[in-house]
């Protein structure tokens, strides 16, 4: 059927609309869903830290606030490691309160680049999840190799070495390594005062399986020193 050009052109409107009709419903509905009921919109979901050598951790802080006009409650925060302790300070947030999530990272023995994940469960009808970011990029004071010795069971009671080299730009003295087991033992020599060490660990024998911690002392930094651990093993076949 011959149709004018008016007329093309109306029908051309005609299914350009219909195409268009699904993605502004959609436009509106989450319009409507924000208004009729809570919604917590975040000021920041990712942060990037870079601490000094002088931090054993960082603090984030997530802040947010109910947008929307009813109160949101919070189901759940995890963390994506144990190493992250987590703190809301409350449950339910009324429309127009500001919130807060406070991640707290212990860094322990961690060095460089680490990333973390926090998960937030709420009956927000917009985001029920909310995922929240933080990278953190950790100084290296003194670098170990390696970080863990091992034998296995019957294996000669030989003494094996870690190098403990000091990365940090000042000085650090190590001042002790002690074993937390006697079935372990260690000695600590000084290669370079406050730049290289070597413990030997020697097991009293490897006829029984054994695990032990040795903590290493430093003198950095000199308000609260800092202790790496290295570890060692005789394990079964």
């Amino acid at each position: 059927m011959f149709l004018s050009p008016n007329r093309k052109a109306k029908s051309k409107l005609f299914k350009r609309g219909r195409e268009l009709a699904p993605v502004g419903f959609i436009f509106v509905f989450h319009a409507m869903v924000t208004v009729t009921y809570g919604q917590l919109k975040w000021d920041c979901r990712e942060m990037d830290f870079s601490p000094t050598p002088l931090e054993s951790r960082i603090i984030a802080h997530f802040t947010f606030t109910n947008s929307g006009k009813k109160p949101v409650a919070i189901a759940a925060v995890k963390s994506s490691c144990g190493c992250t302790s987590l703190m809301g300070d409350k449950k339910v947030y009324q429309p127009g309160e500001r919130g807060e999530i406070t991640a707290v990272f212990e860094f322990g023995q961690r060095v460089g680049a680490q990333e973390k994940t926090i998960v937030v469960q709420s009956d927000d009808p917009v985001e029920p999840t909310a995922l929240l970011k933080f990278k953190v990029t950790i100084p290296e004071i003194i670098r170990m190799a390696p970080l863990f010795v091992n034998w296995f069971k019957g294996e000669p009671a030989e003494a094996k070495t870690v190098t403990l080299k000091v990365v940090h730009s000042e000085p650090v003295k190590v001042v002790r390594a002690k074993s937390n087991n006697e079935k372990m033992s260690v000695r600590l020599k000084t290669i370079k005062e406050g730049k290289e060490y070597l413990l030997a660990i020697t097991p009293a024998d490897t006829t029984q399986p054994v695990a032990v911690a040795i903590d290493i002392q430093t003198d950095f930094p000199r308000e609260n020193p800092k202790i790496f651990k290295v570890f060692a093993l005789v394990r079964g076949r």
